[in-house]
Order: C-alpha cells, then sequence, then structure tokens
C-alpha cells in the first residue's frame, strides 16, 4: 500500500451520525419521562446535567418531537426522533465517548419500546474536515479539480462514489473542495451508509477504515474519522 505523499492536518472537524428505525418508534410519545432516568444515567458520567434534557414538539406534532441531550463538555448533542436518533459533534471527543453516547441513543430507544421497538433499517455517518496540507492546496486539487487561471483557485469540488463491502458498508461517496472556513486550507467529506443490522461499534471499526482507506487513495494522510 502506498505510503501517503501529504499530511492532512486537520484544524475542524463535524461529525453527524445517525440510526434510521424501520418504523417510527411511537412509543416514545407517550413514556418519553422513562428515557430521562436512563439517559441521565448514562450520560451523566459524560458531562449531562439534568437542564441539558430537553423536550422539543409535542405528540400533537410526531414528527417534531424530539428528545434533545447537550454534552456540552464535549461539544455534542444526541437527538432522539421517532424516526431516528442523531449525533452530532463539532471537534468531535475521543471516539469511545461519541461511540457511548450513539449506542445510549438506541437503547434508550429500545428500552422504551421494548417488545414494540423495530429494528434500525441503516446507520449514516457523515465527517467534514478543513486542515492544510504539506503542499500547496491548489497543486493537490489540480489532480481532480480544473483551475481558472483567471481566478487562480480552484473553481469547485469533486466527488468520488465509494462502492459497498462485505462489512456491511451499503455505499457512500467523498468529497474534496477547497475550505471555506480556512483559507488555502483543503475541505473533505466523507460520508457511508451502513447495514442496519450492525451495531454502533461495527459501524465505527467500518468508517475507519473508510477514512484511512480515502486517505490512502487520495495521497493524504488524515487522522481518524473521529466516530
Amino acid at each position: 500500500m502506498a505510503t501517503p505523499e501529504t499530511t492532512f492536518d486537520i484544524r475542524r472537524e463535524d461529525l453527524s451520525y445517525k440510526a434510521i428505525f424501520a418504523e417510527p418508534q411511537f412509543a416514545l410519545l407517550f413514556a418519553a419521562a422513562r428515557s430521562f432516568q436512563f439517559l441521565h444515567a448514562r450520560l451523566a458520567p459524560l458531562g449531562l446535567r439534568l437542564a441539558d434534557i430537553k423536550v422539543e414538539g409535542t405528540a400533537a406534532n410526531p414528527g417534531e418531537f424530539t428528545i434533545v441531550c447537550s454534552l456540552p463538555l464535549r461539544n455534542a448533542a444526541l437527538r432522539i426522533r421517532l424516526e431516528n436518533i442523531e449525533l452530532t459533534a463539532v471537534s468531535p471527543a475521543p471516539a469511545g465517548v461519541l461511540r457511548e453516547v450513539a449506542a445510549t441513543g438506541i437503547e434508550a430507544v429500545r428500552e422504551i419500546a421494548g417488545s414494540n421497538f423495530r429494528r434500525v433499517a441503516v446507520h449514516q455517518v457523515i465527517w467534514e474536515a478543513h486542515g492544510t496540507l504539506e503542499l500547496p492546496v491548489l497543486d493537490f486539487l489540480k489532480r481532480y479539480v480544473p483551475v481558472s487561471p483567471w481566478e487562480g483557485r480552484a473553481t469547485g469540488g469533486v466527488s468520488f462514489s465509494i462502492g459497498g463491502d462485505s462489512a456491511g458498508r451499503v455505499a457512500g461517496h467523498a468529497v474534496l473542495a477547497p475550505s471555506v472556513l480556512l483559507e488555502g486550507g483543503l475541505y473533505l467529506q466523507i460520508n457511508a451508509n451502513f447495514d442496519g443490522a450492525l451495531s454502533v461499534d461495527s459501524v465505527r471499526e467500518g468508517f475507519s477504515s473508510l477514512v484511512q482507506e480515502v486517505g490512502q487513495r487520495l495521497g493524504i494522510a488524515p487522522k481518524d474519522g473521529g466516530f
């Protein structure tokens, strides 16, 4: 396997993980209060306080009903909806912490729904990073993106399709573009869908491997995907 040509020095990361249920979990509407104790017991060691647990929406609007757990010490938030659970994080905390939060969200829904729990249909992960390279970003992007001689900058980004694999990855893609947050920087986005039958740990391992695989193919060395 070829040695990466340049290191991708990441300055900003954004992570979004979503577990989409096969069917809406309507039990949440009638037993949301039961989830508070479960969530607090599991997430308090990670910095969750009672004031960090909120409910948005009402049973009158089930599509908007959301239990929100904010984790300011981790720059993360967990949102539990009838159709999915979503974890978002900025400059993600250590991977073990985020795995724990994501798994807790799914377990909270399973605890409430009991025998009515419907399986996770698909896991979705989106990782975005802004950083610098050891060579000029324009020189790097010229391999994939036309550069305007008039503007002296890359005119746009490029997207690469990512196929499935035997480990449960369904499909995905990667995007390269000039960073809009970091002058002279590179923006890299990698997203992928995984089989809903996988555990959160398996998804994390699969996504981490994907980040390394994409980096090697592009000739850059990003650090672990942060999930």
